[in-house]
C-alpha cells in the first residue's frame, strides 16, 4: 500500500502516476503538505557530529562502513524462561515473550497467537502524543498487532517544526560519498524508540518494515539513485552496492540499542516480525525504468539472501518478506490482472514460502486495483486470493498473515459487509490475523485525513467489521 498517490508534504519527492497495477499504498494528499510544512535540510555536518560506531543515543551519525567492517555479535537473551518453537522437526528455544512459529501457527508464551492488526505508516515521524493516541485507539477497538514502517531514506521526508525544529526525517542518506545513519532523537531512528516503548506501554505488539518498492520515504529507488550504476528500478535486487547498504541499513536497525529502555531491537519482543520489503516487484513507480531481465528468479534470490542475512544478525524475530502474494503459475482470479499469476512482477509466492529463512507468510489484496472494482466479483476474488493463499500455507505448514486489505470509502457497495467477509474467509483458512489499510488517529492537532479513502478512525462503522 501507499502508492497510488505520493505522498506531497516535500516538493522534492518523486511524482508517480495512478495506476490500478499499483496497490493504493503510497498515498497521502496535498492536505498533509498543510499539515507538515516542507523544509530542506541544513546540511548534516552542521547540526549532528559524525562518531565512529552507533551507540543509539541522540546526536549520532554512523558511517555504514562501520557497520559493514564491524563483526556480528552474539544475541543477547534476558534471563527469561526458554519455550520450545517446532519447525521442520526442529526444537527452538525462545524467550519469554517473543512470537515465534509452531507448524502454521503463531505462538506466543506456548499459547496460539491470533490477532487484530491494523497498518499506521506515519508513526516515525508523528508526534509522541500522536503515537500513544494510536495505540490507545488500538486498544478501544481491540487492534494487537500495528504494522508500521522502519525506513527513512534521504533527507527528502517530511519534516515537523513540532518534532524536528524544521529539520527533515531522515534515517539514512548518502554523504560525502558514503552512507550515513541519522540516529538523532528528534531527527532520526531515535525517533522510533519512543514507538517501541508506546506500543510495548499500552500491549501493542508491531511488524517493522525495512524499505519500499515504491518512492515514499526513499525506498528501492534510493538505493539506485545513490548507488547502483544500473539505473532501473531492478538494479534494487541485484546491485552489490545497493545490496550490501540494504544489509548494512538493517543490521544497524536491528542491532541499534533503544535510548528509552536499553535494549536492543533485535532482542525486543514488542517486534513480532521483520519484513524485508513492503510490495517488492520488478517494477516500480518513481524515476527509474523496470529491467526486462528482472524475474521472478531475481526476486527470490534477493529474498532468500536478505531472509539468512536478517536471521544470521536476529534469530528472535519471524521474518517474512512483506509482499502481495503474486504467484508464478495457475490461474488468476477471473476479470483479474494475468500478472497476479504469470510471474511477470517478479514476485513468486509459491518459491518464496518454502525458504527456510522465511519464516511466516504474508498477503496483501486490492482487487479494485487489479481488475475487479465492482461486485460481487471484487469480494468474490478477494475471498479466492485468500483462501488460495492459504492453501499454499498448509502446505509448507507456515503461519499466514493478512498483511493489508480494505474498501475505500467511495465505492458505492456495502464496505462493511465486504470487510467482514474478507476477515471471516481468513478465520476459516487459518490464518493467524489481518492487518487492515489503515487506521489513522489524532495527527499534529487534528484527525489524520482520508486521503486515499481507506483509512478508519476509532469511531468508523467499519472497525467492528475488521475485529479478527
Amino acid at each position: 500500500m501507499f502508492n497510488t498517490f505520493l505522498f506531497s508534504a516535500v516538493a522534492a519527492l518523486p511524482k508517480c502516476r495512478v495506476t490500478i497495477t499499483q496497490s493504493p499504498s503510497s498515498a497521502t494528499s496535498a492536505l498533509e503538505s498543510t499539515l507538515l510544512p516542507s523544509t530542506t535540510s541544513t546540511g548534516v555536518e552542521s547540526t549532528l557530529h559524525p562518531t565512529s560506531a552507533s551507540t543509539g543515543v541522540e546526536g549520532t551519525l554512523t558511517t555504514a562502513a562501520t557497520i559493514a567492517s564491524a563483526s556480528q555479535t552474539t544475541v543477547e537473551t534476558s534471563s527469561t524462561s526458554p519455550k520450545t518453537a517446532t519447525k521442520s522437526g526442529a526444537t527452538k528455544s525462545m524467550p519469554t515473550g517473543f512470537v515465534y512459529a509452531q507448524g502454521s501457527r503463531m505462538m506466543l508464551n506456548n499459547q496460539q497467537f491470533t490477532f487484530t492488526g491494523v497498518n499506521n505508516y506515519y508513526l516515525f515521524y508523528a508526534q509522541q502524543s500522536d503515537v500513544d493516541q494510536l495505540f490507545a485507539d488500538c486498544q478501544q477497538i481491540g487492534a494487537s498487532v500495528v504494522r508500521t514502517w522502519l525506513f527513512s531514506d534521504g533527507n527528502r521526508s517530511p519534516g515537523s517544526t513540532a518534532g524536528a525544529n524544521g529539520q527533515s526525517i531522515w534515517f539514512q542518506e548518502f554523504v560525502n560519498g558514503q552512507v550515513q545513519f541519522n540516529d538523532d532523537q528528534t531527527t532520526g531512528l531515535g525517533r522510533f524508540d519512543y514507538v517501541i516503548e508506546s506500543a510495548k506501554r499500552h500491549g501493542i505488539k508491531l511488524i517493522i518494515t525495512m524499505t519500499n518498492n515504491w518512492p515514499d520515504f526513499g525506498g528501492a529507488d534510493w538505493y539506485v539513485d545513490r548507488l547502483s550504476a544500473s539505473k532501473t528500478h531492478s538494479s534494487f535486487f541485484t546491485d552489490s552496492q545497493a545490496k550490501q547498504a540494504y544489509k548494512n541499513y538493517v543490521q544497524h536497525v536491528l542491532e541499534r540499542t533503544n535510548g528509552l529502555s536499553g535494549v536492543q531491537y533485535k532482542n525486543d519482543p514488542t517486534i513480532i516480525a521483520v519484513e524485508l520489503i513492503n510490495e517488492g516487484r520488478c517494477g516500480g513507480s518513481g524515476n527509474y525504468p523496470q529491467d526486462q531481465s528482472c524475474n521472478t528468479q531475481t526476486l527470490t534470490s534477493w529474498v532468500s539472501e536478505m531472509s539468512q542475512f536478517v536471521k544470521s544478525i536476529d534469530p528472535n524475530h519471524l521474518v517474512a518478506v512483506g509482499d502481495e502474494g503474486f504467484m508464478n503459475g495457475g490461474q488468476h482470479p477471473d476479470g483479474t490482472m494475468s500478472m497476479l499469476n504469470d510471474g511477470t512482477s517478479g514476485m513468486d509466492f509459491e518459491a518464496n514460502a518454502k525458504l527456510s529463512s522465511i519464516d511466516i507468510l504474508g498477503i496483501h489484496t486490492y482487487m479494485q486495483h487489479w481488475g475487479t472494482d465492482y461486485e460481487p466479483k471484487f469480494t468474490d476474488n478477494t475471498v479466492n486470493w485468500i483462501q488460495s493463499h492459504a492453501s499454499v500455507a498448509k502446505q509448507v505448514n507456515k503461519p499466514i498473515y493478512l498483511g493489508e486489505f480494505g474498501v475505500e470509502t467511495s465505492r458505492n457497495f456495502d464496505r462493511s459487509s465486504s470487510l467482514e467477509r474478507m476477515v471471516q474467509t481468513a478465520k476459516n483458512n487459518g490464518y493467524s490475523g489481518t492487518v487492515v489499510w489503515m487506521l489513522g488517529s489524532q495527527f499534529y492537532g487534528t484527525q489524520y485525513p482520508n486521503n486515499d479513502g481507506f483509512v478508519l478512525n476509532k469511531d468508523s462503522k467499519e472497525v467492528q467489521f475488521i475485529k479478527f
